[in-house]
């Protein structure tokens, strides 16, 4: 199997539909960025986890189970955009995994499957004017450990939006995130946020929030730390357990953790939610 130092010397080859090929990294040899990939004929191409070759033929990255966000280019520690790196892993549909480091971010992630970093040390660093949605869910998938971080922005409603859409979620688990930094200037605003409205009786639901940490949310009128709301006929288990949340204002109107359920039917037993073990502070 031919091997390349990197992405850009691949890029330059000559080669047929049907080979396959490995490289040695992304940028340089050993960052991680090392895969492989199988040639076929002309097609579209994203740019970062598939590239066009000198003659014309693709280079498909071959992923086994996950992907991780190195072999689509995504850098730590540098002050140009990754969102574009980061959304191409996001958009395969497979597990994704961010490794340690501070990745810079203009624009709304968007996640599409499972998701995870290192804990802190796994930062994504917001940065631009107004960005509604800094990460947002959308598909039913696990996340966790990695860190969000809104200081650089300065209008923003949601700094984790999972949206849970009709599906049935057996166990659905939002584990050791952690939210800080984010501000509105314009309307209300939440560090962690689960939503979902529905008219199917018969979707069911557990969601769990396990070991997330929200601090400094601010919001022109109100704010919410650990947000989760239901409405409608949707059914559903909330568990809120082992989470930090501070300063969250104004004081007026703002709340550590606040559950809404909407429409509720009353004669049928469709919500139930637990809070456990949780610290708040100055909201």
């Amino acid at each position: 199997m031919k091997t390349f130092i990197n992405v850009a010397q691949m890029k330059l080859a000559t080669l047929q539909a049907g080979q396959f090929v490995e490289t040695g990294g992304y940028y340089t040899k050993g960052d991680a960025g090392q895969a492989k990939y199988l040639i076929v004929p002309s097609q579209a191409a994203d740019g970062y986890g598939d590239h066009v070759l000198a003659n014309g033929t693709v280079a498909v990255l071959q992923v086994d189970g996950g992907v991780n966000v190195r072999k689509f280019g995504a850098v730590s520690g540098v002050a140009t955009d990754q969102i574009p790196a980061l959304q191409a892993a996001c958009d395969y549909g497979l597990p994704v995994f961010v490794p340690a480091g501070t990745y810079r971010c203009e624009s709304t992630l968007t996640i599409k499957s499972a998701f995870s970093g290192q804990g802190d040390n796994t930062l994504l660093e917001f940065y631009g004017g107004t960005i509604p949605l800094l990460v947002n869910k959308i598909v039913e998938a696990d996340i966790m450990d990695f860190a969000v971080d809104g200081a650089n922005v300065s209008d923003c409603t949601y700094g984790l939006i999972m949206q849970c859409g009709d599906y049935d979620a057996v166990h659905e688990v939002c584990k050791g995130v952690t939210v800080t930094n984010v501000t509105s200037t314009t309307g209300p605003c939440i560090g962690i946020a689960r939503t979902r409205d529905s008219s199917d009786t018969a979707i069911r639901g557990n969601f769990f929030t396990e070991k997330c940490k929200v601090f400094n949310v601010n919001g022109l009128a109100s704010a919410k730390g650990l947000f989760h709301s239901f409405g409608n006929a949707s059914r559903a288990n909330v568990t809120i357990r082992d989470c930090n949340v501070q300063n969250v204002f104004p004081v007026a109107d703002a709340d550590a953790i606040h559950i809404l359920t909407r429409d509720h039917n009353s004669t049928v037993d469709d919500y139930q939610a637990v809070i456990e073990n949780c610290y708040v502070a100055n909201t």
